[in-house]
């Protein structure tokens, strides 16, 4: 009986045990549990998930960068004469090499030569002249580029175009044929685009040969003003004119006849203006194309028309002056001499001294302390110091 009571006590103390050890497992999967969802909990609040990123509206296109047009590095110089002496060609051609000018220089010519003594001496002829200048030089016949027309009837032929509107004739078929490539394109149905190939030359000068000579290279001035223009000026510039410093109806009285007489529709408008000299200006080959085309169609039937057709151009076309930069003779360019020995008219856009020092010719302008040597001297026959300064400097 006392084994049987004994066995009984071990056995209910086993279910004791058993109760009790399931009952800590219970509780310790209960409170497993229950850490497990406080730390999710804190997890979620401490550290929330990402939002989800919001759809990004797409960059809208970049337009195209339109690249400036390369233009060519070499420049050009045209000179024309009808009837001219061979030493003005010498004379320009000899003080712009001199300059360090390394650009192409192209000198047209009239069959109709002079048969007067030349002022380079008695040896001073078109065939001497050419032997004096490097190959860059070129001698072009003019009537190679300018188109005979025929007379209509009833038309005497004093109507026809004079030699000073077929230089420009002359000088713009040689631009085009020679400096310029054109091709064509179809667009859509019945369009046709007509686009210029890059130019030949860079800048273009046209100058009288009969009286201008070279002191510096026209070819830095040019592009510092002419290339640099969107920084120097606020917009691009392509084409310099150069200013008489004369007012047509006020200064100029042979001026003022010949824009009456050659275009009388505008001489009220145009009497009033300065006067801009046709023998001296450049530009871009496009816009000395442009221009010179312009002169010779504008002045065709004209004699001597081309100053007065020039100037029309220059106040009239809106697109040209807004490119041009109208230069007067303190700029630093062109020295105009068509007033020298007439002060009253320096009071517009001329110097107040010139003066030859050594082997330049300087100006002084009105507020300006230091002197001014400007590129090139236009009508330098005007003056006789400067005359005989070239002449003294100049021999074939």
């Amino acid at each position: 009986t006392n084994n049987t009571g004994r066995m009984a006590v071990v056995n209910s103390r086993v279910v004791v045990c058993w109760l009790l050890s399931l009952l800590l497992v219970q509780t310790l999967n209960w409170l497993l549990l229950q850490q497990q969802q406080h730390d999710c909990v804190v997890a979620t609040v401490q550290a929330p998930p990402p939002a989800a990123p919001s759809p990004v509206a797409p960059a809208p296109p970049q337009p195209p960068q339109q690249q400036q047009p390369e233009l060519p590095a070499r420049d050009l110089f045209m000179g024309y004469g009808e009837r001219y002496d061979p030493y003005h060609y010498l004379n320009v051609v000899r003080t712009l090499l001199a300059t360090g000018f390394d650009g192409d220089i192209v000198l047209f010519y009239s069959s109709n030569r002079s048969d007067t003594p030349s002022l380079g001496g008695p040896g001073c002829t078109y065939d001497r002249v050419r032997t004096l200048f490097p190959p860059q030089v070129r001698w072009v016949n003019a009537s190679r580029y300018i188109a005979k027309i025929s007379l209509l009837p009833g038309e005497a032929p004093r109507q026809q175009a004079s030699v000073y509107s077929k230089r420009f004739k002359a000088m713009y078929e040689f631009l085009k044929q020679e400096g310029s490539t054109f091709r064509s394109s179809t667009v859509g149905t019945g369009y046709e685009l007509v686009e210029e190939v890059k130019p030949r030359w860079r800048y273009v000068m046209h100058n009288d040969l009969s009286d201008t000579f070279f002191q510096l290279d026209p070819s830095p001035w040019l592009e510092e003003h002419l290339g640099k223009s969107a920084e120097k000026y606020g917009k691009r510039l392509d084409f310099v004119a150069l200013s008489e410093g004369l007012v047509y109806i006020r200064d100029k009285k042979w001026g003022s006849k010949n824009l009456a007489r050659c275009f009388p529709f505008y001489w009220a408008e145009g009497h009033e203006e300065v006067v801009y000299n046709a023998g001296a200006f450049a530009g871009s080959q496009q816009a000395m194309m442009s221009v010179m085309q312009q002169i010779y169609w504008t002045s065709y039937k004209g004699d001597a028309c081309d100053q007065a057709a020039y100037n029309l151009i220059l106040h009239q076309d809106i697109s040209l002056r807004e490119r041009t930069l109208f230069s007067d003779s303190c700029s630093g360019y062109g020295l105009m001499l068509s007033t020298v020995g007439r002060p009253q008219t320096f009071r517009l856009h001329h110097p107040v001294n010139i003066t030859v020092s050594g082997t330049h010719v300087e100006v002084r302008c009105k507020g300006v302390r230091s002197a001014v040597v400007p590129v090139l001297v236009h009508q330098y026959n005007r003056d006789n110091e400067l005359l005989e300064h070239v002449r003294n400097n100049i021999h074939c």
